[in-house]
Parts: structure tokens; sequence; C-alpha cells
């Protein structure tokens, strides 16, 4: 299911940050592990795959109307709710890129629970913004782009990586001089390498915070300054953005 940035993730430049849930080591297993368990937990930076304080380890067991499932919070609904303490041992989770460090489900959306950061079709998306990063030495791809230094080397971010003008991301988005094109990770969430604005009442995940559907929505009230312009989650005005040339003011 496909939510707005008003949903779980988008609010989560208001939480505290905690420690990660999947760390990368380089075995190519851990894209394809079915139903893996992680081990920490939730919300990595102000912009992160997450609302914060979802662990899933120890994760609370409920029920409604007499149903206890190990891991739920409440009867399952097909939904993983992991900032809510769902666990991996929930069914609504055990399948999702929650638990199952680098899934991707390949259908043109970026998907809160099914979709890892490192996907493809979550560059720029506002809940996987270089804010995310966690600089641990481990990439998290439920929680962590391919913005993260962490990640430079994970498989699925190898060839954006590539893609940067000096073989590695510096932090600085060479797009407007054609140097670099959108796939390098310096470009993720940049001005030119967004969705356009689509002025139908619903602010998409990857459109920017100046489009008139974003204005109010909270991950667009807050500057993330960290050094990087992201427009899906900050507006022009902010620092980061203010002296972009490709970012209206």
């Amino acid at each position: 299911m496909v939510v707005s940035p008003v949903s779980i993730r988008a609010l989560s430049f208001l939480i505290v940050p905690l420690a990660g849930c999947f760390a990368f080591d380089g075995a190519e297993e851990l894209l394809t592990g079915a139903g893996g368990q992680a081990t920490g937990g939730s919300a990595i930076g102000g912009a992160s795959h997450g609302g914060g304080g979802a662990t899933a380890g120890g994760g609370g067991t409920g029920g409604e109307g007499g149903v206890v499932v190990a891991g739920c919070n409440g009867a399952p609904d097909l939904f993983c709710d992991y900032s809510n303490d769902e666990t991996c041992e929930c069914p609504d989770c055990s399948t999702t890129a929650f638990c199952v460090p680098g899934a991707c489900k390949v259908d043109g959306q970026c998907d809160e629970v099914e979709d890892s950061c490192t996907c493809e079709e979550c560059q720029g998306a506002v809940f996987c913004s270089f804010d995310g990063c966690d600089l641990n030495g481990s990439c998290d791809p439920f929680f962590e782009s391919c913005q993260c230094p962490d990640c430079y080397s994970y498989p699925d971010c190898t060839d954006n990586v590539a893609a940067c003008s000096a073989g590695a991301p510096n932090n600085a988005c060479e797009f407007s001089g054609g140097l670099e094109s959108c796939e390098c990770p310096d470009c993720f969430g940049y001005p030119g390498c967004v969705e356009p604005c689509v002025d139908d009442g619903f602010c998409s995940l990857k459109e920017p915070c100046d489009c008139i559907d974003c204005a109010n929505v909270a991950a667009c009230t807050t500057c993330e300054i960290d050094g990087v312009c992201f427009v899906t989650g900050e507006k022009c005005g902010c620092p980061d953005c203010d002296a972009i040339t490709p970012c209206p003011n």
C-alpha cells in the first residue's frame, strides 16, 4: 500500500533517532533471506523510514476479539505497523522489507513497508534522505538510502555511486552543470531530480515541499540542516537549499 507523506515515515522528522535494525556485512544472502528478524531499534535520523519506537526483537503481543498473535499490535491487519511495536514475528511484517533486508517491491512506487530505502523507487523519497544516515559503519537498507556513506558498497547502490562525477558522492550534486545524472546519490531529492508538482490535492512521497499540495505536510515544516538540499523533505527557503540555483525562491 502506497501512503501519503503524513504517514508514519513522513512524520519522523520529529522523532529522536534510535539504533538501526539491519547491518549489511557484504553477504549476498541478506538481500534474499525470507522472514529475517530485525534485531534493533527503529527510526534512524530525522527523516528516516519509521515513526520511532519499534523494536523487532521483543515486540508486543496483542489481540482483538480473542485473537492473540505474537509480535502483533492487536489482531493482524495486513499492514506492518513497525513504528508501533510490531515485530518480525507478526505475519503483517514477516515478509516486508522491514524484516527482509534490502527487499524491493518493483511496481513503480515507493512503498512504506514493502520497499527498502536502497530501492531505486525510493530515491528521493521524503523518508529516505541523507538525514536518515546513522554513520555507524553498517548499511541498514530499510532505513538508509544510497546517499549514506555506509551504503556506498551495498549491492543496490554501487551503480549509483559509479554515476557520480568523481566516482564517489561528495554531498554536492553537479546535475545543473551536466557532470552528474540524477542517479548519483548526491542528487537524490535535489531540485531537478524529483517529481514535478501535480496539483491534485495529494502530496506524493517524492513531490517537492514547495508544491502547493505539500505546503502544510508535517515533513515539510522543518529544515534538516545537514548540508544536503533534499526538497522532498525541506523547502527551498531552508539553509541547505536557499543558494541552490535550480531551487525557485
